[in-house]
């Protein structure tokens, strides 16, 4: 299976470098329209071709992989858009993460675990503090304990200063607590580096 999935990936990729190196113009719009297209292969090329595009229309129109029933699909939604996230403009940040938290919402995300595993992801893209709360919602809220687990890992590339480590502290502490030892297990690795709040050393030396 994860041949096949690599095959449709190489096939997006080569699609998108053919797209991209002719000298006609290329519109987001035009080829979002290939996500509509019975053909998963083709849907799967949309994607990466949009992706090569970089644009923000681009990235909403990517979004909408996340919809699609076939999993190569969605993952091509995480293969095309994490590149980007990362080395995004700090000014695009904010802006960005409504736009892939209404794309996820659309997408059922808290209830899909295959959507939400890929959400945390390309949330946890970012790198940023912007992106905690996020991670943190999907860690608390999220049915599936993998993806609660994901979005928890996520964390620890996005904590940058003292002010949201103290704001994540809270939340992380609680989900140490949880009685699923994989979930606590990473909350508490999460936990490990950051400085313990004067309000919490009491709640930490009971653990």
């Amino acid at each position: 299976a994860q041949d096949c999935w690599r095959d449709e990936d190489e096939e997006g990729e080569a699609a998108a470098r053919r797209v991209l190196s002719s000298s006609e113009v290329v519109r987001p719009e035009e080829v979002a329209e290939m996500l509509a297209s019975d053909d998963a292969e083709l849907r799967v090329s949309a994607i990466a071709v949009l992706g090569a595009i970089g644009t923000a229309a681009a990235r909403a129109q990517i979004l909408q992989g996340l919809l699609d029933e076939r999993a190569t699909v969605r993952q091509a939604v995480q293969d095309a858009l994490s590149p980007l996230y990362k080395r995004m403009e700090d000014a695009e940040v904010l802006d960005e993460l409504e736009t892939l938290a209404d794309g996820a919402r659309e997408a059922n995300y808290l209830k899909d675990s295959s959507v939400g595993l890929i959400v945390s992801r390309l949330v946890a893209a970012f790198g940023r503090d912007a992106a905690v709360d996020f991670l943190l919602d999907i860690g608390q809220q999220h049915k599936a304990v993998p993806v609660r687990v994901s979005a928890v890992e996520g964390l620890r590339g996005c904590i940058q200063n003292k002010k949201t480590a103290a704001r994540a502290f809270r939340a992380l502490l609680s989900l140490v607590e949880e009685p699923d030892e994989t979930l606590a297990g990473a909350a508490a690795t999460t936990l490990d580096p950051l400085d313990v709040p004067i309000e919490h050393e009491a709640r930490v030396r009971d653990l």
